[in-house]
């Protein structure tokens, strides 16, 4: 497992896209978790939401694209997914 998160400390040498994207979830995963486990840090957890929650309006915003080239059900499940994100992140972000 340490091995497989050390892998996304550098972003991907290639440039697919999926490489790229899956790597940024890690880190946003990655980023997410560290501010959970340091309560004490508002700013760092709000943070760390903004870049989550922007890392699923990027993708939000292609897939709603009329030239996407994902299968419908795809696409729906993301634009879903990302909805909840928004969702969620509104309930989380501290006052």
């Amino acid at each position: 497992m340490v091995k497989q998160v050390q892998q996304y400390n550098a972003p991907p040498a290639s440039n697919d896209p999926r490489e790229i994207e899956s790597w940024a979830l890690m880190k946003s995963a990655a980023r997410l978790d560290h501010a959970r486990l340091n309560e004490e840090d508002d700013d760092e957890f709000r943070e760390s939401l903004r870049v989550n929650q922007l890392l699923w309006t990027i993708f939000q915003d292609s897939v709603a694209r009329p030239d996407t080239e994902l299968p419908p059900e795809v696409r729906d499940n993301i634009l879903r997914l990302s909805i909840f994100v928004d969702k969620r992140t509104y309930l989380s972000t501290p006052e």
